[in-house]
């Protein structure tokens, strides 16, 4: 059985040398084996794959040479909590922040 996706991230793959060489750091608007569009920021690649394609699936991906370990969400990077070493309490017990790490 096909994962979601399976295709765009091939397409990905299989084109990253030439999205790399003119377009690091931009946004890749892929559907199935197309390339659909480069965009400055996630949000305009989304954007656009919803004004193109409407509520179905597609990849919009940072054009990268590092990747994220598959399993891992990007919401899950940015909003996991601090480890509790790194948090400290107000006197009234409520209110967090984060320790500068040294």
């Amino acid at each position: 059985m096909s994962r979601m996706l399976d295709e765009e991230l091939r397409t990905y793959e299989e084109r990253k040398h030439e999205l790399l060489a003119g377009f690091m750091g931009k946004f890749v608007l892929i559907k199935g084996s197309g390339i659909l569009g480069i965009f400055d920021t996630q949000d305009e690649a989304i954007e656009g794959g919803y004004d193109r394609l409407g509520n179905v699936p597609f990849l919009a991906k940072e054009i990268a040479e590092s990747v994220i370990p598959e399993g891992i969400t990007f919401t899950e990077t940015i909003f996991a909590p601090p480890p509790s070493d790194m948090v400290s309490l107000s006197e009234d017990g409520e209110a967090w922040s984060h320790q500068s790490i040294p």
